[in-house]
């Protein structure tokens, strides 16, 4: 199995979320394949949110293998709708939302 993350929450930022992020994502590469598209704090998170799409697009067609696109917050749930009420979700991968 491989799973794509999907987080604007993850150190070096610091915090529950973050924390939990990093801990779900270390624990979850013992297991199986994971493939990261995570806000590094470097540059605009507006900019990551609108590059969003292009980058899971791009990140699914070089890893065709990627069978779960995982988000891991609230913020993302709301992009994770829109994409899974349009055809944005053209690969058909299930979509995972974590609330917590």
């Amino acid at each position: 199995m491989e799973v794509l993350f999907v987080s604007h929450k993850f150190p070096p930022s610091t915090g529950g979320m973050e924390n939990q992020c990093y801990q779900l994502v270390t624990g979850m590469e013992k297991k199986c394949k994971v493939h990261r598209l995570i806000f590094d704090n470097k540059g605009s998170k507006l900019l990551f949110f609108l590059t969003l799409i292009r980058k899971i697009r791009k990140t699914c067609k070089e890893h065709p293998g990627i069978n779960i696109i995982h988000f891991n917050d609230a913020l993302i749930a709301g992009f994770c709708s829109f994409m899974k009420l349009t055809e944005m979700n053209y690969s058909r991968k299930p979509l995972i939302i974590q609330l917590l």
